[in-house]
Order: structure tokens, then sequence, then C-alpha cells
């Protein structure tokens, strides 16, 4: 091993070793499992940290989570030449840590430092020195993004000795005269915890021995006010006594007029400062000048949008002179645009200035509010704008952050503009729903906070910023409210559901105190009743989200605000033709470009659905105001209207798309119907209540959508929901009742397939539709085949069928009938009979330009050279569905095309790339309704696991196989070679036949997924 890991555990978890760097893990606890045993170097029994880390888990199940846990964590930091077990260490099976020698964190030099300054012997400069040093190492407090109880107490505990080491290095600074330096270090202490009353004693006491008597007493009444708002108490009594304390002799007073937040320098002495005795020689004693600040002093903490503030910070920093931050009501500017300024105080020497706007009206007050805000020296004889001008050109580089300018940005932004030009070195951060359409301006559009997009692990959900503020204000609620494995999935639901817009979060966190996540998650359909302010420091226009969505409404033009209520018909989206056809508004693309000025709605580019190098423009709103604008519809023959041509537009997307989804255009539909996905269920879902025959039109043209998704329970559901509301014979019907049984057979719902392919061939049949009947006949043939083993009866099915389609024309339907005759020859294994079939589908589907067809064709293709043996065929064409299937966006055949790589590389001698690959064709799957294909992936699951040597293991996962084939009653054919039998033989072999049973008698008892997740263990 060469050089040793350095882990950073103030503010992230981070190790570097070389040009190597850690900073992302697996999961929450592994990244959890190397931070404990940083923090505690020393040997840990797996049982503790098995139980610290998974105190929800069984033992079995924290010890096979903690076995994952250091494999993972070994993988990423011994690095290649390092010994086996030289940094993760191992004593028997018992006990884990880290190598010391390996590893060497901040915090043990930080602690290492503080041992050093103590010492007796070290001179004031060198304790000063090692003080500096390890209070600079605490840039931020222990492990931010932890919550676990061990990781709270270490973060509490090391705060209580950087508050010890900042007060020491003040003391430090004292006595040497330094009160400029003494007072940074306090204020330090204060800016970590603003609720410190022993740090802002500190910093009184300071100010009122440096002579800066003006500024103690703001300090002290800044105290005061923070104290009763957010603890309802007074400071002590020593404290308000240290305003009666007298300066020290020696120090020279700063100006009175030093704002409350000054931070203070050294400089030069002034001419003015000089002695009168100047042949005395120079005064050498630094004084302390001040460098200006005017920022409100914000309460609560702040989460994520590091990205955003390192962005905003850059753009100012570089020379950028007008930034708006955009974005709707309760979205973060605010608080953003301060952190920011904080960020941007040392850059600036003028200092940061914030100017509340949110209560102006007109533009002449404009210059009055920055007069208030500024060092402004007030006088009758000169206009207030003037006097801003003269003010901060004397502060020079300056930022000044203009908040709330929404309602000024048609009169008002002439003054920032006035103000740009007349001074040269200032900068302005503008928060607004709106941008101020100046020269030179560079807009900011602010993004809500991340929510997961999965419910998971409190650990894992905890990463993210709209979780951690949930988390934090509903604590300050509940103080005894934590994030758990009961509420972790109703707290992402509810973040997710409130689209991460930091008002709305904190709003619903608020009432922590009387309902649990799940209740307020349940009341969140009445939004704008439930998510209101108590608090009477929050402003107005915050009391309520609707009031928040109300005053961005207000400000619209009267025709823009009819057109907004229209919008909200759409769900995930629209286009500009969307908008044309809903709205019927020739003026929809204006519109848009002013709801897009005003924050309400959001723009991006989006691929033409020819895949040409195109782009056009696609639109959406936050679901709040979605809602928002859809309760301003109450007008019921509207509403009825609007959703018609809703349905219309809609209707003939899908009905364009249809043809489309079987061409060589099959990828750019398929993304285009994706993005429309939510604007089709509300399509159908108004349909099947008002008009049940469109809605068959509609389901109908959505059905291969469907299928090359894999969103068969939102097809299956649909359908049967229409079927059940609809009635008569015709065509279209027998065309649902046939794709609804393809649904059902996918779904594994053997009965309800059976009755629709039964209903739907005798309804054609009374229809005398020959061309409509050749589908459901090859369908029948599968059940017949795959469920009732009944090979003559699918023969003369698909027989049927193939006479129709010559009766008819119509080649389509032979795509259907190619696959079961190769299945039929698979099953049969009569392989070479299979491949000749596959050929002539595989011709079939290029000549149609059907690529997903052409993915089926090249999977069973591949299945049926590895049934053969012949692995070098089968990877090739595997190799070749896949990426037919990620060019077309393809997921059901691409998936099974990555199950048949696994049974290639099992037999290619390389068991965990098999593993990978049925993990790839598991996630692809997804919950989507394929669940029957699982099966077949645990029998691969299965052979790898015996190529492995783990006999036991593949025993337990072949006993699930069968016996959930049994309960669930699945395919009775299977699509897998005998061949593979020897990897069944092997683990037999290995176990022994009693041995083999036991095993296989456990595996029984799983169910489907915990099948899966034991089998796709490393």
């Amino acid at each position: 091993m060469t050089g040793a890991w350095t882990v950073t555990l103030f503010g992230g978890l981070r190790a570097t070793r070389g040009t190597e760097v850690v900073e992302r893990f697996r999961s929450h606890n592994i990244a959890a499992l190397m931070a404990y045993l940083c923090l505690f170097p020393r040997l840990h029994s797996r049982e503790e940290l098995a139980d610290l880390l998974w105190p929800d888990s069984d033992l079995e199940a924290g010890r096979t989570n903690l076995r994952t846990a250091i494999a993972s964590l070994r993988r990423q930091l011994e690095l290649p030449g390092d010994l086996a077990g030289s940094i993760l260490v191992t004593q028997g099976r018992t006990m884990v840590g880290l190598n010391p020698e390996a590893i060497s964190t901040d915090v043990a030099h930080f602690e290492s430092l503080l041992k050093g300054s103590a010492h007796p012997e070290n001179s004031i400069v060198e304790k000063i020195a090692m003080l500096a040093e390890a209070t600079g190492l605490y840039a931020q407090p222990l492990l931010s993004g932890f919550y676990e109880t061990w990781a709270l107490t270490e973060r509490d505990r090391l705060a209580e000795v950087q508050w010890g080491a900042l007060r020491d290095q003040a003391g430090l600074y004292e006595r040497t005269g330094r009160y400029d330096m003494a007072l940074e270090c306090v204020r330090r202490a204060v800016s970590a915890d603003s609720l410190r009353e022993e740090a802002h004693a500190e910093v009184i006491r300071l100010l009122m021995a440096s002579g800066q008597v003006a500024a103690a007493r703001r300090q002290f009444a800044d105290l005061e006010q923070l104290l009763e708002s957010e603890l309802g108490i007074e400071p002590t009594p020593e404290t308000r006594a240290l305003l009666n304390a007298a300066p020290a002799p020696e120090t020279r007073a700063l100006s009175d007029a030093s704002p409350a937040e000054a931070t203070l320098v050294f400089a030069p002495p002034p001419a003015s400062a000089a002695p009168s005795n100047a042949g005395d020689g120079p005064v050498t004693k630094p004084v302390l000048v001040r460098k200006p600040s005017r920022l409100p002093l914000t309460l609560t903490q702040f989460f994520g949008r590091s990205k955003e503030r390192a962005s905003l910070a850059d753009l100012l920093g570089e020379g950028t002179r007008l930034v708006t931050l955009t974005g709707p009501g309760g979205s973060g500017k605010t608080r953003l645009a301060i952190e920011v300024a904080r960020d941007l105080h040392e850059t600036f020497p003028g200092g940061s200035w914030f100017i509340p706007l949110a209560d102006v009206r007109e533009a002449s007050r404009i210059s009055d509010a920055l007069a208030e805000a500024l060092p402004v020296t007030r006088s009758r004889a000169v206009m207030p704008f003037d006097q801003v001008v003269e003010a901060l050109t004397r502060l020079g580089r300056v930022v000044l952050v203009l908040d709330n300018f929404e309602q000024l940005a048609e009169t008002g932004a002439n003054v920032v503009q006035q103000l740009l030009s007349a001074v040269p070195e200032l900068c302005c951060l503008v928060t607004s729903r709106q941008r101020l359409l100046l020269d030179g301006e560079r807009e900011f559009p602010l993004a809500p906070l991340p929510t997961p997009p999965t419910p998971g692990s409190p650990e894992r959900l905890l990463e993210f910023p709209s979780i951690q503020l949930f988390v934090n204000r509903a604590q300050a609620a509940r103080p005894d409210f934590q994030l758990s494995a009961r509420n972790a999935a109703a707290v992402a639901l509810l973040c997710d559901k409130l689209e991460g817009i930091p008002l709305a979060v904190e709003l619903a966190a608020a009432w922590a105190q009387t309902l649990s996540p799940a209740q307020t998650l349940e009341r969140l359909d009445h939004r704008f009743d439930l998510l209101v302010s108590r608090r009477r420091d929050t402003p107005g226009r915050h009391q309520t989200l609707r009031a928040t969505v109300e005053s961005s409404y207000q400000l619209l033009p009267p025709a823009t605000q009819r057109f907004f209520t229209q919008l909200g018909q759409f769900r995930g989206g629209w286009t500009l033709e969307a908008a044309e056809a809903v709205s019927g508004d020739r003026d929809a693309i204006y519109h848009l470009t002013t709801l897009r000025e005003h924050s309400l709605v959001l723009a991006s580019e989006e691929s033409q659905v020819d895949g040409t190098a195109e782009t056009g423009m696609r639109y959406r709103m936050l679901e709040t105001l979605r809602e928002f604008a859809d309760e301003l519809v109450s007008d019921e023959d509207k509403r009825r209207a609007l959703c018609e041509r809703h349905y219309g537009h809609y209707l003939e997307l899908a009905q364009d798309a249809e043809p489309g989804l079987h061409g060589h255009e099959q990828a750019g539909w398929i993304k285009r119907l994706d993005s429309e996905r939510h604007n089709m269920r509300g399509a159908l879902a108004w349909a099947t209540e008002y008009d049940p025959d469109a809605g068959l039109r509609l389901a109908s043209a959505l059905t291969r959508f469907w299928e090359s998704r894999a969103y068969v329970r939102e097809g299956s559901l649909c359908m049967e929901q229409l079927l059940a509301v609809s009635g008569g014979e015709t065509s279209l019907r027998a065309d649902i009742l046939f794709k609804s049984g393809r649904f059902a057979w996918y779904l594994r719902n053997w009965d309800l397939a059976r009755k629709r392919f039964s209903e739907s061939i005798t309804m054609y049949r009374a229809l005398n539709d020959i061309s409509g009947i050749a589908l459901p006949l090859a369908a029948w043939a599968g059940l017949l085949l795959m469920n009732d083993g009944d090979g003559l009866g699918a023969h003369m099915a698909l027989e049927e069928a193939w006479r129709a389609t010559e009766i008819s024309g119509d080649l389509r339907p032979r795509l259907e009938i190619y696959e079961w005759r190769t299945a039929m020859a698979c099953g049969m294994e009569n392989y070479a009979e299979g491949e000749r079939h596959t050929q002539d589908w595989l011709a079939l589907a290029r000549q149609l330009g059907d690529h997903t067809i052409e993915v089926a064709a090249l999977f069973w293709m591949g299945l049926l050279t590895a049934n053969s043996m012949d692995s070098q065929r089968a990877r090739v064409y595997f190799e070749q569905a896949i990426a037919v299937s990620k060019t077309v966006g393809e997921t059901f055949w691409g998936s099974g095309a990555w199950f048949g790589m696994a049974l290639v590389e099992v037999m290619d001698g390389d068991p965990e790339r098999g593993r990978q690959c049925v993990q790839r064709s598991y996630d692809l799957l997804g919950d989507m309704g394929y669940q029957f294909v699982h099966h077949y992936l645990l029998q691969a699951l299965a052979f790898v696991c015996s190529a492995q040597g783990d006999a036991s293991r593949a025993a337990r996962l072949l006993g699930a196989v069968e016996h959930l084939r049994r309960t669930d009653q699945t395919l009775t054919a299977s699509i897998i070679g005998r061949g593979f039998d020897t990897y069944v033989e092997s683990a037999k072999a290995a176990l022994g036949p009693e041995g083999f049973a036991a095993e296989q008698a456990i595996g029984a008892g799983m169910t489907l997924d915990e099948a899966l997740a034991y089998g796709l263990l490393p």
C-alpha cells in the first residue's frame, strides 16, 4: 500500500488518496459505516455495527447487509496493488475496523491540535497558530446529512469543542490587544449557533472593551429580539450588565455608524488619527475599520442549493452586474439570495446589502427603500436617488439584493438601470417572479428542491434537501419528530406531491404537531386549505399557499388570466399546438411567453418525432399552479368543452402515432407519447366517465405504446374499466376484448385472458370480420400452448389465423403467428425448426419496419442458439437485440435480451457478469406488470450460483421457482433448454439428494420478491 487515505468528516464525508477521491457510496448506510469507523478508530463487533446501522432489521438480515456494506467499502478503499484487508481489517469473523496507519481524519487532527494548544510549554503565538488551524478545520458541522443518534451526539460534542476553541483563541488575541481578531473568532461562534447567548455575550464584551458602544448595544438588541421570538426568553442579567462595562484604555473606537453585522478587519490608521506628537515616531498599533453589510438575521437552517449558490456567486463575482433570480412564489428565492450575498461578503469591499421591496408598490418609492437600508445621510435638499448613488459610490464595489421585485418589474426596472449606470462598481441580485427585461440582465431560474424519485430508507431519503427541510421544520413544531422506517414513505410522497416547493414543504411540516405525515398526505387533495401558516412573523404573501399563487395570478393581464385557467386541463406538460387546440386561442404563444416571464410556466426543448436535430418547446407548470388554474374554471359547460377539446387533441395524437409505432419512426413516437402519458391518462379518465366509446378508441390507439413501454397494469386497468361501462357488438369492442386479454395474459390472469380471447373471437365471427380475427386466434394458440400444453389445439388455431391473413391480405398479424410457431418449436426442443420460423419472422419485422418485433425476433434467435449451447452466436443476437431496444426505447424484449446475456455469460464462465445481466433485466422490468418473467430470472440466478460453486443458494432459488410455478399456475412450458440442466445436476451432486431437497424446501418458503433479492446479492 502506498499512501494513506485522508478523510474529511466536517461537513460531508469525503476521502482522498493521491488522485483518488471517494465521496459517493452505494448507499447511505455504507457511508455511515465508513464515517462511524473513522470517528471511532477501533475494532467493532459485527453485531454492534449491524444493530447500529440496521436497527429495524432482524439479526440475520442485519449481518447480511453488513457483509454487503463491508464488501462495497473494501472495493472503494482498497485500490489495485493494496493487499486485501490492508485498510478495512477484520479480526476473525466477529470484529471489523479501519487500519489506523492507512486512514487519517480531520477530526483526529482537530482534536490533536487542541490538545497541543493546551500544552503549557507552547508560546502564545504557537497556541494561536494551533487554535487557528484547528478552528479552520471545522468549516462546517460534523457529517452534514447524517441524522443517526451517534452522529448527532458527536456533532453536538464537537460543536461545543469548537466553541471552546474559538473562545480560547479570542482570549489569546485579546491578551495581545488584537480585538479585531478576537471579535472575528466569537462572531464565527455566533454564526454557527445564533441562539448561543454566551457567544453573543462575548461579542458584546469585546465590542465594549474596544470602545464600540453603539455596536455593542445593537448586538444586544439583536440578541434580545432573537431570544424573544425564538425561545420566548430574555438575555440573562449578566449579559445585560456587559453594556455598562468600561472600554479598555488602549483601544480606538469605531464609528457609531458601523452596522450591527459589521465584519472587522485591520487597516492602517487614517491621517486624521495621527497623534499630535508626530515626532515620537509612527504609531504601529492597528485600528479597526468597518466592512459593512446589512443582511437579515436568518433563524432557520438552510438546505441544499449548493450548485445554485456557487453558480450565482461565480456570476456576480466574475463581473455580471445584474442577475435576476426568478421562480414562482415560495420557491426560496429570498433565502437563496441572502445566502449568496453572505457568501460574497468578502469578495465585495463595499459589502452586501439587502433591500426588501415586497411592500413597495410604486417605482418612485424604490429610492426611499434603498436609502433606509444603506448608510445614507438624509437631507431634504438632495433627492433620495442621488443620496443612494453617493452612498453606493462611497462604499465601492458592492452587491445589492433587491428582494421581491415582481410588482415593480414594469415600472421599476428603469430605476435599476439608472443605478447600474450611475454606480460602475454596483452589482445587483434581484429576486422576482419575472425578469426585468434589461440589457445585460442574466436570468437565473430557480427550480424547486430535489425530491426522491421513489420512497426509500430514512438514510437514503435524508440525502435530499426537500426531506432535510421537512424534517428540520417538523422538529421545530414537534421536537421529538424523527424520520423513521414507519413514516419515511409518507414523507417522501408528501415532498414529491409538494414538488419540493420550499414554502409548501415548510407549511406541511408545521402540521407535525397535530398530524402524522400520512395524515397530512391524505389531506393534500385540498392543499390550499391545508397549507396555511400560523406563525405571526410570516409575511402576508406567504401566510397561505393560495395567497402566494394568487398574488402571481393577479399580476397577469386579463386575457392571459383567462388563458392560464385553461392550462389546468393539462397534466405533465403540453406543446404549443396542444395549448392552441385546447384553448382555441390564436394568441397562445404570446400568453405562454407572458406566463414564462412571470415564472408561472416552465419551458424546455424536446426533440421532434422524426429524430432529426429539430427541437420544439414543451411547457409545464408545477402541480400546485395547475390545481389553482383548474379551480378557477367553475362553469360546468366551460369545463366540459375544455375536456372535449383536450380529449380530441390527444385522440388525434394517439391515432397519428399508432402507425408510427410499427414503423421506422417508432423511437420518436414512443418518446412523444411518453411525454404525453399523463395527458392521455386524463383524457381516458374523462372519456370513461362521460363517453366510453370515445375511450375505447383512445385505448385501442395506445395499446402498442403501453406494450412497448411495459405499462401493462395501467393499460389492463384502463381497458377493463372501459369494457365495464360500454356495450354493443362492434369491431372496436372486439379489438379491445382481444387486447385486454393479452394484457391479462401478461399479468398471469389466465382466466381473464381465456375469457377475453374467447369473447373477442366470438364477436369477430359474429361480425364476419376476417381481418380482425387473426390476432385473437394467434393469442388463443399461445394460451393453449403455454398454459394448457395443447400443442395440437395451438397448431390448429395458428393455421386458421394464417388463412385469415391470406384472405385479408394483412401481413401484420403474421408477426404474432411467427412468434407462437417459434415458441412451439422451442417447447418441443426442435431448435432448428424454431430458427427457420424466427428467420422468417425477423425478415417480415424488418420489411414492415417494426423495431419492437425485430427485438423480439432477435431475442428468440438468441434463445434458440443458447438452448443449442452455441454461446458465440447467441451473444451476437442478444447484443443486437439490446442495441435495437435501446435505440427505440423498447423495454420488455430488451429486458429479455439481458436475461439471455446472463445465460451466455454463465456458459462462457463468467457467472458474476451473468448476475449483473440479470440485475439489468430486472431493473428494466421494474414493477410494470411482467412478473411472470421474473421466474426465468430466478432460474438464471440459480445457474449463476451453481456456476460459482454456491450449490446451497442455487438449490434454494430452484426451490423457489418450482414452488412459485405450482402456486401461481405459471407457464407449464419452459423456454430454457435442457442443456442448462447441467447446472442443476452440479448443485445436486454437491449437496447430495437429501441436502438438495432440504435447501429446495427452504427456497419454497420464499416469496418472489424475497427470492429475487436473495439471488441478486453479490
